[in-house]
């Protein structure tokens, strides 16, 4: 997996004091102010707490559920990467975007097949989310959970009709990312579902 595609999942906790240096920022402009929210505000550190109720309420008192670090990482991203589902819940029912991307245009999608993060790859498809939208390197959801030898994962896009046939930038499919990490379960779900390479 190249190491642009993809970063390795931070903890709750490093992953606040990342942000703390960082800052939080808006990636675009929705009802809410459009304010800078620096990191000491409640809004990341609540959510990779669990205080949900906090969380909800910074959300309905200003804070943009579309709002991401300065390194370009949404809510969303961050909640379905660090398997926060009641924060995917309260994102998604303010009106977060479901495949707003970071940087390397990974989607909370992506980042939760990766992870494995089965729950949150549901309730991001009852959201509407792009089962097939590719990053920048051409990667899917589906490569990424065959990769990572996520069975369940790889079950849940399927059922949501993931195209086992797209291939990313290098030509490489899902069967080929399962076969090359020797994902045999998931080879054989794939090859179910009309894989080929």
């Amino acid at each position: 997996m190249s190491s642009v595609a993809l970063r390795p999942p931070r903890t709750p906790s490093s992953l606040a004091l990342s942000l703390l240096v960082v800052g939080l920022t808006f990636v675009a402009p929705a009802a809410q102010a459009d304010i800078d929210l620096p990191l000491e505000s409640p809004i990341v550190q609540t959510m990779m707490s669990n205080d949900m109720a906090k969380f909800d309420r910074a959300l309905r008192t200003g804070t943009s559920p579309n709002s991401a670090d300065t390194k370009g990482e949404p809510l969303l991203v961050l909640a379905a990467r660090s398997n926060l589902p009641q924060a995917v819940d309260i994102l998604l029912q303010q009106s977060a975007r479901v495949d707003q991307a970071d940087p390397n245009g990974n989607t909370a999608l992506m980042w939760a097949a990766d992870q494995g993060h089965v729950e949150i790859i549901r309730k991001l498809l009852a959201a509407g989310a792009q089962v097939d939208r590719q990053n920048r390197q051409g990667v899917t959801a589906l490569m990424r959970a065959a990769e990572k030898n996520n069975g369940a994962a790889v079950d849940a896009l399927l059922k949501a009709k993931a195209d086992v046939s797209l291939t990313d930038h290098t030509g490489r499919g899902a069967l080929s990312w399962a076969r090359e990490s020797r994902s045999t379960t998931v080879v054989r779900q794939l090859e179910a579902a009309g894989a080929t390479e």
